[in-house]
């Protein structure tokens, strides 16, 4: 799962993404930049929190390299294969000013929640659902909301 600063009205080029392992630590991209990515791509279901009632599928390199500034102010260049990779392009591109769709290929379009869950794909209602109010609890963090704030506005 992954937040890019613009989704929630903050003009900077930064996102956060959480891998899919609890244990592991967010990834902050600040000012990041793909400098390289494989040729080899596959196709897989995306979906986004800017239009939750639909999945698309998406074309996506299978490795990207990605240049970062740290929180210390360093430039750091990170690799990430697969899933990973997958997110984190899905995450810059929102600060590009894209949305999965116009990655989408020609004549394909969207497909309504209730549909992808016929696919046969692996979906939660659980983790999506978690994954939601993580996405809400984080966003308001970002706007400097306190928890009754939070449970006001919700």
């Amino acid at each position: 799962m992954g937040l890019a600063a613009p989704q929630i009205a903050i003009g900077r080029a930064a996102a956060v993404v959480q891998p899919p392992s609890p244990a592991a630590p967010a990834i902050v991209l600040l000012n990041p930049r793909i400098a390289d990515r494989s040729n080899d791509e596959d196709e897989q279901y995306e979906g986004c929190l800017s239009f939750f009632d639909v999945r698309g599928q998406v074309p996506r390199p299978l490795r990207i390299t990605v240049e970062t500034t740290t929180l210390e102010g360093r430039l750091v260049t990170t690799t990430y294969e697969r899933g990973l990779a997958r997110l984190i392009h899905h995450e810059i591109d929102h600060l590009d000013g894209l949305l999965y769709t116009t990655r989408m290929r020609t004549g394909i379009a969207p497909i309504p929640v209730e549909q992808y869950r016929q696919t046969g794909l692996i979906y939660s209602c659980q983790a999506s659902a978690q994954a939601d109010r993580l996405w809400r609890h984080q966003a308001h963090e970002a706007r400097g909301l306190s928890g009754a704030d939070r449970g006001a506005r919700q």
